[in-house]
């Protein structure tokens, strides 16, 4: 007895749910386009702009390195984006590096 009026309450639960959640609504109306847009990067020869990409770099040794790192990325390739030699170097020295073992082990 007490299993039918626990399927009944979870089948009344599921219903009254189910009315009530605008989804049908959602799913009734018209796919919209979106506007096509025209991005530098766009396409075969597309390229980043530089500003951008050091932006996105600041942000990224500001916020995000304190959880996720660039492991398989050389400080050399910090040159692609606009940077001179003293500035990758500058970049460099903040951090410390790991080395494999020496004559000693």
């Amino acid at each position: 007895m007490t299993s039918l009026r626990v399927w009944v309450t979870l089948a009344g639960s599921l219903v009254a749910y189910n009315t009530v959640t605008p989804g049908y609504v959602t799913a009734a109306e018209p796919n919209k386009a979106f506007p096509k847009q025209n991005w530098t990067f766009s396409g075969i020869f597309g390229s980043f702009d530089n500003a951008s990409v050091q932006r996105g770099l600041q942000v990224y040794l500001e916020v995000c390195a304190t959880c996720h790192s660039l492991e398989y990325v050389a400080y050399r390739n910090l040159s692609e984006i606009g940077y001179d030699d003293d500035q990758i170097k500058a970049i460099a020295e903040q951090y410390e590096v790991e080395d494999g073992p020496d004559n000693e082990g």
